[in-house]
C-alpha cells in the first residue's frame, strides 16, 4: 500500500463479518486505521455515516470475497469514486464494480 494512506474505509458484504474483522487487524498490524459501517437504526443515518467515514478515510478497502459485491457495497464504492477515494480490492474483480 501507499504511504500516504493512514485511514482505511473497509466495506463488504454482511456475510464477510469475520474476513472485515481479520482485514482491520491486518491493517492494524501493518500501521494502518481503520473503520467500517456500524449498526444502525435508520437508513439516512447509516447514509450520513459512511460518507462521513469514506470522506475521512484516505482509501477505501473492499472485501470482496469470491468476488461478491453486494448492493449496498455498491453504493458505498460510489461514493468513494464520486470522492475521488483510492479504492482496494480484496480480490481481482472481475468487471467492474
Amino acid at each position: 500500500m501507499n504511504e500516504f494512506i493512514k485511514l482505511i474505509y473497509i466495506c463488504g458484504n454482511s456475510e464477510f463479518q469475520e474476513e472485515i474483522m481479520l482485514q482491520h487487524k491486518k491493517l492494524a498490524s501493518q500501521g494502518f486505521v481503520s473503520v467500517s459501517a456500524g449498526p444502525f437504526k435508520r437508513l439516512k443515518e447509516k447514509l450520513a455515516s459512511i460518507t462521513d467515514k469514506i470522506n475521512t478515510a484516505d482509501a477505501v478497502f473492499v472485501c470482496n470475497k469470491n468476488n461478491k459485491i453486494n448492493r449496498d457495497t455498491k453504493k458505498q464504492i460510489a461514493i468513494a469514486k464520486k470522492l475521488s477515494k483510492r479504492i482496494l480490492y480484496l480480490e481481482p474483480i472481475s468487471g467492474r464494480a
